[in-house]
């Protein structure tokens, strides 16, 4: 009929059931639940997530469960639709200080290990949840320590293939005592972690007894469908740690790392291949630090948290960054990471200056070193500008310090001489080692200032930096797009 619209048809939820009605944990443990709507077409097929006792058990907004004390609590899932619910009883059990954990599933026979040159290897069998649960020995571990030849102890858990879960108890008392070895590499097969025992004192527990690493896949179709889309099939890998049954979850400093496997496709540039977090609303954050390590197959990078992780690849470019553009590989890697943008249009615009403002965005952006919480004292830097947080960071930690009239300059290009100063200021600041491997002796050396000479020699002599040609440094020219995002980029692949 004319003049008419047909209103779509609007289909309710008619319920909601879980995919588990009852589950066994151990204090740390972790499951992840999922929920079914009914009808599979419902318009609106939004769910919310809830523990009858927070004390013993929490769940994230996509159905993820962490066991924290003993005793027994109900997870409700509920639709946004209709108020239909179903739950699931989680029955969590203490581990002790004085034994290993106990599984809640036991795998049915003792595993395989080999102990020898600081490595303990076992090969578990996976339970029928698809789950392998080992409990070290603390004999082999011992054994482990005094064959050690550096500082380090590597647990390889190899439970081959088709296992969703892996739980790996560690008694920590030998490696305490040992002295030597204060880094402990995990293996799973589904990801590696590598810890710094420093972890265990920030954490205040430097005499915990046991701890527990969890790594396991995440069922991503509970995720929200921009973020199925965004992570196009990659798996999805939660990783937990708990010291005598006590979750960890933030990271001081940088005393962990993870591995995620990741198998590059043809054609795709292993620059592009990004860490993401995934947030409690089931959205993607970027790891800016992962780096894909082609000699291992996976993406790398310092957590700051534990929490669940994908590695992904991110196909970004510009149309006025050709194939042969010097920078396009730089450019590329740092617009994966939302570490640099574009100025509209598809395009980067590689030839334009860069000013003050943008390039400490870009740093701080890249070295993801903004504090929220940072105020400015530059009077050209207004509060809540985009750019405001990130010179109010650098200024705090000493990679800014101003102009000679007070002001930060926001708005003005940068030089080329300003540009090395606060990148050698950030290397510092992050512990980059800048030792150099040649020696250049520019021509207009005299016309570099005296606050930048040191600067200028040493991102020269380690590669960061380079002149413009016939030996000249050029230290007052304008740095263009493309230079600042090179530098950046080079300085990336030192941390």
């Amino acid at each position: 009929l004319d003049g008419l619209v047909a209103l779509p048809t609007i289909v309710s939820v008619t319920g909601v059931t879980l995919d588990r009605t009852a589950v066994n944990l151990t204090t740390g443990g972790i499951v992840q639940l999922a929920a079914t709507v009914n009808p599979a077409n419902a318009t609106n097929r939004a769910v919310t997530w809830s523990s009858s006792d927070e004390n013993v058990v929490t769940v994230s907004t996509n159905g993820l469960v962490t066991a924290h004390h003993a005793g027994t609590a109900v997870i409700t899932v509920t639709t946004i639709d209709g108020g239909k619910a179903a739950s699931s009883v989680i029955t969590v059990t203490s581990s002790t200080s004085t034994s290993p954990t106990t599984p809640a599933n036991p795998t049915p026979s003792a595993p395989q290990v080999e102990v020898g040159n600081g490595k303990v290897t076992v090969h578990p069998k996976a339970d029928d949840n698809r789950t392998a649960q080992i409990a070290l020995k603390p004999e082999d571990v011992r054994k482990a320590l005094e064959t050690a030849a550096g500082n380090s102890l590597t647990i390889s858990v190899q439970p081959g293939n088709g296992v969703d879960a892996v739980y790996v108890d560690i008694p920590l008392q030998d490696l305490a005592e040992n002295g030597k070895v204060h880094v402990i590499t995990v293996e799973t097969g589904l990801g590696a972690v590598t810890i710094d025992s420093s972890l265990l004192k920030e954490q205040g527990d430097s005499n915990a007894a046991t701890l527990r690493l969890s790594v396991m896949k995440v069922d991503s179709t509970t995720l929200p469908a921009n973020t199925q889309t965004q992570l196009n099939g990659a798996d999805v890998i939660h990783v937990a740690l708990s010291l005598d049954g006590t979750e960890v979850s933030r990271i001081q400093g940088n005393e962990v790392q993870v591995s995620i496997p990741y198998t590059l496709k043809a054609g795709e540039n292993p620059n592009k291949v990004v860490v993401y977090s995934v947030n409690d609303n089931g959205q993607l954050e970027v790891v800016k630090n992962g780096k894909y390590d082609p000699a291992t197959g996976s993406v790398v990078f310092k957590a700051k948290q534990f929490n669940s992780y994908a590695a992904a690849y991110a196909d970004v470019g510009f149309s006025d960054v050709g194939e042969t553009h010097w920078a396009k590989n730089a450019i590329e890697a740092l617009a994966a990471r939302g570490a640099l943008s574009g100025v509209g249009g598809g395009q980067f615009n590689p030839n334009g200056n860069v000013t003050r403002a943008e390039f400490i965005q870009m740093l701080m952006n890249v070295f993801e070193l903004i504090d929220s919480s940072a105020q400015s004292s530059f009077p050209d830097v207004k509060e809540g500008a985009w750019y405001a947080k990130a010179i109010a960071s650098a200024k705090a930690q000493g990679i800014i310090s101003g102009k000679s009239d007070g002001t930060f300059g926001v708005n003005d290009p940068i030089t080329r001489q300003d540009m090395a100063v606060m990148v050698f200021k950030a290397a510092k600041l992050l512990g980059i080692d800048l030792n150099g491997y040649q020696t250049i002796a520019f021509r207009d050396a005299s016309a570099i200032a005296g606050y930048a000479t040191e600067s200028v020699e040493s991102m020269a002599k380690a590669g960061i930096i380079s002149g413009m040609g016939n030996g000249m440094f050029a230290p007052n020219e304008q740095s263009t797009r493309a230079e600042a995002a090179s530098i950046l980029f080079k300085l990336f692949n030192l941390q």
